[in-house]
């Protein structure tokens, strides 16, 4: 079917440009959306990676003040001894840390809302006996 130079596009016509035209913008979405997720995840690496650094330098920056520490506390007694006190007193607050998290995570295990679930029960309940079952 041809149209000639004045006439109307067909419903057909316009049916078959607006499914053509649906295509091209769904298709131009998805690639603006995928260039636009490679360059979050771009920065994301980045920032990842940065983050990451410094949590490095920071353990060895404390490790020097730990150092530091000692280094201090070998001036009143022998070095051997300031070493010991400092790493005593780090696998204390280790140990004490330690004993927290698996407290928190005992109270966090399992992951299952168990409030929710005694309160669901309960509203089924009483629809049952509101209900008259």
């Amino acid at each position: 079917m041809s149209k000639t130079a004045n006439a109307e596009p067909t419903t057909g016509e316009l049916v078959a440009q607006l499914s053509e035209q649906v295509s091209r913008l769904v298709r131009d979405e998805m690639a603006l959306a995928q260039a636009e997720l490679k360059e979050k995840g771009k920065r994301a690496g980045v920032g990842a990676g940065a983050f990451g650094a410094s949590g490095v330098i920071a353990l060895y920056g404390l490790a020097t003040v730990f150092a530091g520490i000692v280094l201090l506390l070998a001036v009143g007694m022998a070095p051997w001894l300031a070493a010991f006190v400092v790493g005593a007193a780090l696998l204390l607050v280790a140990g004490i840390l330690a004993v927290v998290g698996k407290k928190q995570l005992a109270k966090a295990v399992p992951p299952v809302p168990e409030q929710t679930i005694a309160n669901v029960r309960k509203d089924i309940t009483a629809l049952k006996e509101g209900s008259g079952r």
